[in-house]
């Protein structure tokens, strides 16, 4: 009985283990999607500058 008490807590403790593992993951993909979407951000905002740019000075 007390075998099986042992076994389950550590069956448990390694599913918390794996859940843990799981969840850090996910925070790390969001964290890479959100600074992928700012550079992009970034980028975009670069080339509206100088497309603008590059129209007033066609307009001079």
């Amino acid at each position: 009985m007390l075998k099986h008490g042992f076994r389950q807590m550590f069956l448990g403790m390694e599913q918390v283990s794996s859940l843990s593992r799981l969840l850090n993951l996910h925070r790390l993909l969001q964290q890479k999607e959100s600074n992928q979407l700012k550079k992009e951000n970034k980028m975009k905002k670069i080339l509206y500058l100088l497309v603008h740019v590059f129209v007033r000075c066609w307009g001079c």
